[in-house]
């Protein structure tokens, strides 16, 4: 099993390779607008310390968002020349998800709501239960007016987990709740990301070019 990893989260990108479940870590902050030379570069010299071509990879996972069109339109165009030009397989996978998956992992607590701030003072609000390996969306991902997150946070029953952006950008409101654990994250990790795009294709959980649908904040 041999799989790339492009990972976008807020501040920064991050490549991985999964080679026989060995994960073989790239990260690189990007200082300057040249997303497309660093990262091309970067993908280039992880094949090449893994004596592994594109032509043998099984899949190739990224992120279809949300998060700032610059980033994620880049993330899109490459995942989709590599996949349409080499006939490899996509994993396309949500940010919000893998803060769910790192949220699970630092609390081993099965419900996660995910916010992470979108524009003009709305949320994007995503709430996950996890099964086993899998994790379920509960409803859809919807936009949430800021004023309105205490009070449907307040009608969460049971044990939640909060995690997201938000709450690194508005640290007053972690005092909606003391029923709540609420952690700070404003990145996604690749190895949350890994994890899940393991699970993925284990189940054949692939997405077909045509239905990639990237998600712009």
């Amino acid at each position: 099993m041999n799989i790339l990893i492009i990972n976008n989260s807020t501040t920064d990108y991050s490549i991985a390779l999964i080679n026989k479940y060995n994960i073989i870590l790239c990260g690189i902050t990007i200082n300057n607008n040249d997303y497309i030379n660093y990262l091309l570069t970067t993908i280039n010299n992880v094949f090449f310390t893994s004596n592994i071509s594109l032509k043998e990879l099984h899949a190739l996972a990224f992120n279809n968002g949300p998060g700032s069109f610059t980033k994620i339109r880049i993330i899109n165009s490459i995942a989709q020349g590599l996949s349409f030009s080499n006939n490899i397989p996509l994993i396309s996978i949500s940010n919000l998800v893998v803060l769910a998956e790192g949220a699970w992992r630092c609390t081993k607590i099965k419900k996660i709501l995910v916010a992470n701030y979108a524009y003009n003072n709305k949320l994007y609000v995503a709430k996950y239960c996890k099964n086993s390996n899998n994790w379920y969306l509960k409803n859809k991902i919807i936009l949430l007016d800021i004023k309105d997150i205490v009070a449907f946070c307040n009608n969460l029953l049971g044990n939640w987990v909060l995690t997201g952006n938000f709450w690194f950008l508005y640290p007053r409101k972690k005092s909606i709740s003391n029923k709540f654990t609420i952690l700070n994250s404003n990145n996604c990790n690749i190895l949350d990301m890994c994890a899940l795009v393991i699970n993925k294709f284990n189940v054949n959980k692939l997405t077909k070019l045509k239905n990639i649908v990237p998600i712009y904040i």
